[in-house]
């Protein structure tokens, strides 16, 4: 089980970080949530301070009774869970694949193609020269150009969750002006059957943070109700305060030129922070801080798994779990580390314990 960390640093900026795969012996609900307590435990930390969890679907994770997602809400209720949206959109584009007879034999023949590349087969050939393989090739070409713009900006770790949301509904009205072929309809069902959850209340509210068009989404009472949501970030006292506090802020942030081009929450967020005025509209910012911890895709975890198979290859198979998670951590989260000499390192280790010679 990979563990990933998510997070707004004292400058506005969004952090998800990769911690360590932990070793489980099995992917029960009650396993999971075992490793988690543990996790919480020996690092310090606290279920109260926890806002967002995000998972695939699997009814281990999801289960509306007993699924992981369920256990941590017991704990703590404002740790809203998020199915991740890469694992939605690939739900959707598979379903679509299965269900409808045309997209999937043009799979079946493009696979066939692959598998059998360099070799002589008069069948295959005539097959992908048809007019019903080729006009397909270009369909689908065309559906997937739209949908890997979404996917792509899943993948990136500090995305969020109001961006995700317009990108659907993007991806959506592209692929409303491509319906006429019968594959449309489906594909549509499918997503909009696949990306339900953007049309909870969480999800509605938070819609209306968002800066774009001189934060033409602004909405006073979605935000109050949003907040109404976090108990514990939000006493009734705060919550009146919050609400003469939007007035002023909506108010200051239409009047002021350097704010009315930003594009996301995450760039409102650091340029609060860079003109102090996280300090001025405080609850209005602890709004977007929520907003901003939110998960959006489990790409980071993934990516773990990814760098695993790296880092534990034949020739270094007997690892420990501690060896293994010091070197995923710094093979995954380079960037932190880059900074860090080498005479630094090598003093730290020669400090570690004693040594015969000199490093």
């Amino acid at each position: 089980m990979a563990l990933v960390l998510r997070s707004v640093d004292k400058n506005g900026k969004v952090i998800e970080r990769f911690v360590e795969v932990q070793h489980v012996p099995d992917t029960t609900s009650n396993t999971l949530k075992e490793s988690i307590d543990a996790f919480i435990h020996f690092n310090e930390l606290s279920f109260s301070n926890l806002r967002g969890q995000c998972y695939d679907g699997v009814s281990n994770m999801k289960g509306e009774f007993n699924g992981l997602k369920t256990k941590i809400l017991n704990d703590q209720p404002c740790a809203f869970y998020v199915h991740c949206f890469a694992h939605q959109l690939q739900l959707a584009l598979v379903a679509v694949a299965k269900d409808n007879v045309d997209v999937n034999t043009f799979f079946l023949l493009a696979n066939n193609v692959v598998n059998n590349i360099g070799a002589s087969s008069n069948r295959l050939l005539k097959d992908i020269q048809s007019f019903e393989f080729v006009f397909l090739l270009f369909l689908m070409k065309s559906i997937l150009g739209i949908t890997n713009d979404l996917s792509q900006a899943l993948q990136n770790d500090d995305q969020e969750i109001v961006n995700v949301m317009a990108l659907v509904n993007t991806c959506e009205e592209q692929l409303l002006y491509m319906r006429n072929y019968e594959g449309f309809d489906l594909l549509l069902t499918k997503l909009n059957d696949r990306f339900n959850e953007t049309s909870t209340e969480l999800l509605i509210c938070l819609a209306s943070l968002s800066p774009n068009d001189s934060f033409a989404a602004f909405d006073k009472e979605k935000l109050l109700c949003l907040a109404q949501l976090y108990p514990q970030d939000f006493t009734k006292q705060d919550l009146l305060a919050l609400e003469d506090q939007l007035d002023i802020y909506i108010h200051y942030m239409r009047s002021r030129s350097d704010f009315s081009q930003l594009q996301s929450i995450s760039d409102l967020a650091k340029k609060m922070v860079e003109k102090r005025l996280h300090q001025v509209f405080q609850y209005v910012y602890l709004l977007i801080e929520l907003a901003l911890v939110l998960p959006v895709a489990t790409a980071s975890m993934e990516r773990a798994f990814s760098a695993m198979n790296i880092i534990k290859s034949s020739l270094r198979n007997r690892m420990g779990d501690q060896w293994l998670n010091d070197s995923l951590v710094v093979y995954i989260v380079k960037y932190v580390f880059s900074c860090i000499d080498n005479e630094t390192i090598m003093t730290r280790f020669q400090s570690m314990r004693s040594h015969h010679g000199q490093i």
